[in-house]
């Protein structure tokens, strides 16, 4: 019996980034991932092997530690009027993973995805995978790559489900301005799309 993947992996290749990375020959520098070229640092090694050597190891809860939970609500409550709580912080194993979480809780088969262009090669695949349709707002390279308010507009629609904003984007760079980031929410207010911020 042969293997069929499942039809949702149909349109899914390998990543221009990953074909990159895997055709550079041995011994060169190689461009294709964005991993840096140094150790993680010493200070957290250590305390990798210290936690692992003298803290009970097991399961954690499915949302991740409740103590790290917690420091991350703290931290990003901060100057807000209501602040997070434990609860609505889940930890994953990075963002790949994250994004690919946030996609199949809520995207259903026909919504659409509004993603920045250009954006991280990942983004249309995992609306792909979950059988949503991609729709592009420009970030115009003749602008530096900065947004495009009406083009957001445009993308805009009843069937749009999920908002993904990436600032500082991948691959540009570009920070969105505080101003642009109030035009979204005055145009998503009401509405019930949900906004996926990437801010790695």
């Amino acid at each position: 019996m042969s293997f069929k993947p499942a039809d949702r992996l149909k349109n899914v290749k390998k990543s221009a980034t990953r074909q990159l990375y895997d055709s550079a020959p041995a011994g060169s520098i190689n461009l294709g991932l964005g991993e840096p070229d140094f150790q993680t640092p010493r200070v957290i090694r250590e305390e990798a092997c210290r936690a692992i050597q003298h803290e009970g190891l097991g399961y954690t809860q499915n949302s991740g530690l409740p103590s790290l939970r917690e420091k991350i609500a703290a931290y990003h409550s901060e100057e807000l009027s209501e602040p997070y709580s434990a609860a609505s912080v889940c930890i994953t194993s990075g963002v790949a993973e994250a994004l690919f979480d946030a996609m199949m809780a809520i995207a259903n088969p026909g919504d659409e995805v509004l993603l920045p262009d250009p954006c991280y090669i990942a983004y249309p695949v995992l609306a792909e995978i979950a059988g949503a349709r991609s729709v592009f707002y420009e970030m115009p390279a003749s602008r530096r790559f900065g947004f495009d308010l009406s083009s957001f507009e445009r993308g805009l629609s009843e069937r749009t489900r999920l908002v993904f904003i990436a600032s500082p984007s991948n691959p540009t760079g570009q920070v969105m301005s505080p101003e642009d980031l109030k035009a979204v929410a005055d145009l998503l207010s009401g509405s019930d799309a949900i906004v996926v911020a990437d801010e790695i």
